[in-house]
């Protein structure tokens, strides 16, 4: 499986769209880049693991590890 996500970089965030084998699976929206500065910056570009988790409020999710820090998307659109 391969979950891929492309961004448009705007002024103040970043608008994504999240592809599961080149499907759109839901778009998102994060904090603009801010050279990756915690708390005020989107995730990095790169390539990082990914493990499907379930969120005690959120329930299905894709967690993303990187930097001894993790971003947790919601694995369903509207959230």
């Amino acid at each position: 499986m391969v979950i891929e996500l492309q961004r448009l970089y705007r002024d103040g965030w970043t608008d994504g769209e999240i592809l599961i084998n080149g499907v759109l699976l839901c778009r998102s929206i994060e904090l603009r880049w801010a050279n990756n500065e915690r708390n005020i910056s989107c995730v990095p570009e790169g390539v990082y693991p990914v493990a499907i988790i379930q969120h005690p409020k959120h329930g299905e999710c894709l967690q993303i590890r990187w930097c001894e820090r993790q971003i947790r998307y919601p694995g369903t659109c509207g959230q």
